[in-house]
C-alpha cells in the first residue's frame, strides 16, 4: 500500500465524516458519540467554509490495478491562529507513522507556532502529543461537549530537536 497526502474536496465529505466516527469509537461511549455526530457534523461544515482551514488527507492505496483509494487520517489546520482543529487517523492505520506525518504536514502549515485541544481521558492522543514535542498548557471545561480538554502547544521556539516529527 502506497499513502499519499492531498488537498480535501468536497466529495469527500462522507469519508471524512466516516473516518472520524470510526476514531471516535473506541475513545467516546458509543451511545453518546451517536449524539455529537450532527454537532460535529455542523462543525465540520463550518470548518470548511472557513477560507483559513486546510484540511489534508491520508489516502492509502492499494498496490493492485484498482487503485483503490481508502482515508486514513485528516488534518485540519486553521492557518490564522495555527489551530490544529483536527487530527484523527483511521483504527486500521494507526501505529504506522501516519500521526508524525500529519504532524510534519501542520508545521509545514504553520512553521513557527501550533496549538490544539484534547480531551483529557484520550490518553493515547496525549501521549502521542507529548512524545512529539507539545507542550502542556492548560486544562479547561469545552464549552460545546461540557467535556475537559487540555490545550498543548508546539514551537519552534520549545521544541526539542530530538522529540520533533521526524521526517518519513
Amino acid at each position: 500500500m502506497s499513502l499519499t497526502l492531498r488537498p480535501y474536496k468536497s466529495s469527500d465529505y462522507d469519508d471524512v465524516i466516516n473516518c472520524w466516527v470510526e476514531t471516535w469509537k473506541p475513545v467516546f461511549d458509543t451511545i453518546w458519540l451517536d449524539d455529537f455526530i450532527d454537532a460535529w457534523q455542523q462543525q465540520f461544515t463550518d470548518l470548511v467554509s472557513r477560507p483559513d482551514t486546510v484540511i489534508t488527507l491520508a489516502c492509502q492505496s492499494d498496490s493492485t490495478s484498482t487503485g483503490q483509494e481508502s482515508l486514513a487520517g485528516v488534518l485540519i489546520v486553521l492557518e490564522d491562529t495555527h489551530k490544529i482543529d483536527q487530527l484523527f487517523i483511521h483504527p486500521c492505520a494507526k501505529r504506522r507513522g501516519l500521526g508524525k506525518r500529519l504532524i510534519k504536514e501542520a508545521q509545514r502549515i504553520s512553521p513557527n507556532h501550533l496549538w490544539l485541544t484534547v480531551f483529557t481521558f484520550n490518553e493515547q492522543a496525549i501521549l502521542f502529543y507529548e512524545a512529539i514535542g507539545f507542550q502542556l498548557m492548560s486544562q479547561y471545561t469545552s464549552p460545546t461537549s461540557g467535556l475537559p480538554l487540555y490545550e498543548y502547544h508546539w514551537s519552534t521556539l520549545e521544541a526539542d530537536p530530538a522529540r520533533s516529527a521526524p521526517s518519513n
